[in-house]
């Protein structure tokens, strides 16, 4: 599965590498991407690693795409037209996919957010959060790190990011029906929860890079040998024990900041 496809841009929030079959949803174009393996485009947002430190190679696949105004196939590189998602027609064609439905219904909260603001988009995220389900924990960390690149800031994103910390060593469970690829059960799980993983950890590091904050830079450093063992348990086990150490941080910040729990404006009604 190509790195540089639909497949691994936080664009496409519920599927991955992985796992998710079926069509995807691209917020950025608004389009449900029918070929999310092999479809892709210049605003590429790469959910295995955290944006800044990729950021050299999907600038070359931007400038590499660049002549393409929209979704491109990514072996010809032509245009790919979009196409609008109708909840009628799902319906109609006996093909309704409820994570299809969900991003779709968040792209509109998202077309909407210059008038609504984004406290609105903030709500439409936590509702994905605290599941083991691993569409669901992948979408989770991919909305956040999106919502965050959108925002170039760490402010209005630090209360998603605490979330994150908190569910970075939870299980991520997929069912057996929407692996992907080829060997065992066993080892198609295991690449699932790697792949949650990796998105959860590079949503820490972006925002650390946007906060300045030292101690997530490099989250998995202590954790490097049971990586390289592909040892699940001993990474979560580790990790674990830096959560607090995490959360504390972030709080921290955000209250030296004066970001911390803000008293609410006249206008905002809360």
């Amino acid at each position: 599965m190509d790195l540089f496809s639909c497949r691994n841009c936080v664009q496409n929030p519920m599927q991955g590498t992985t796992f998710g079959h079926g069509h995807g949803y691209c917020l950025h174009w608004g389009s449900v991407i029918r070929e999310p393996g092999t479809t892709t485009c210049k605003y590429l947002h790469r959910k295995d690693l955290p944006n800044h430190i990729v950021d050299e190679g999907t600038r070359e696949h931007a400038a590499q795409f660049a002549h393409v105004a929209g979704p491109a196939d990514l072996i010809t590189e032509k245009q790919i037209l979009r196409k609008r998602y109708s909840e009628k027609y799902a319906w109609d064609s006996h093909h309704f996919d409820p994570s299809l439905h969900a991003m779709a219904m968040y792209h509109r909260a998202d077309e909407s957010a210059e008038t609504a603001g984004n406290e609105g988009k903030a709500r439409f995220i936590q509702a994905f959060v605290g599941s083991n389900d691993g569409r669901r924990a992948l979408a989770y960390a991919s909305l956040v790190r999106r919502y965050m690149h959108h925002c170039d800031s760490w402010t209005s994103s630090y209360r998603l990011v605490l979330a994150i910390v908190e569910e970075t060593v939870s299980e991520a469970v997929v069912p057996v029906a929407e692996l992907l690829g080829a060997g065992s059960e066993e080892d198609r799980r295991a690449a699932a929860g790697w792949e949650v993983l990796y998105c959860r950890i590079s949503g820490l590091q972006e925002f650390a890079w946007h906060a300045s904050l030292e101690v997530l830079r490099h989250p998995l450093s202590s954790v490097y040998g049971s990586i390289a063992d592909m040892d699940m348990n001993g990474v979560r086990s580790s990790l674990a024990t830096l959560k607090s150490s995490w959360r504390d941080q972030i709080i921290a910040k955000a209250k030296a900041e004066g970001e911390y729990f803000p008293p609410p404006s006249p206008s905002s009604g809360e």
